[in-house]
């Protein structure tokens, strides 16, 4: 299968939620950079405490979007996926931070900009991970306690 099938078919298969994901992410990004430009460029905060500060902000709305909207998920609760999400958050986070500080010493670039690109490079990470671990669908736990007497006998 060529890369154009493969793309077509996984647009086929998951273009609403790559979609939604996506608008989620744009939304999250202005939340993002803006609470890091405003803590950077207007109140001369070092950029790592800038990041730090604004990735928290950005994580619980992209969270809490992603659930609702993207995913659609309602069965399990809020908290359900949220261990994950963390997890998914501080590899996120370090692939962030990796691509900040190479953007900045190795390329001379803004902060601003290196805190764009990291958000570019953590999109496809983000959205398999969000899609196969976070907000995968569950069986309802009586679902799977039937299934278990049904296997027994």
């Amino acid at each position: 299968m060529t890369i154009c099938a493969t793309l077509r078919k996984v647009g086929r298969l998951h273009g609403r939620q790559i979609v939604l994901f996506l608008l989620a992410g744009a939304l999250t990004t202005v939340i993002y950079l803006g609470i890091f430009a405003f803590l950077v460029d207007y109140r001369g905060v070092n950029y790592r405490i800038g990041i730090t500060i604004a990735y928290p902000f950005a994580v619980l709305f992209h969270y809490v979007v992603n659930y609702y909207v993207t995913f659609r998920l309602r069965h399990s609760g809020l908290t359900a996926g949220l261990r994950r999400y963390v997890w998914l958050v501080a590899i996120n986070y370090i692939l962030n931070l990796a691509v900040l500080e190479l953007c900045v010493r190795a390329f001379k670039l803004p902060p601003t900009a290196g805190a764009l690109a990291g958000i570019v490079v953590t999109f496809a990470v983000s959205y398999v991970l969000a899609k196969q671990w976070v907000f995968r669908e569950r069986e309802p736990a009586q679902h799977k306690a039937a299934a278990n007497v049904s296997e027994r006998r």
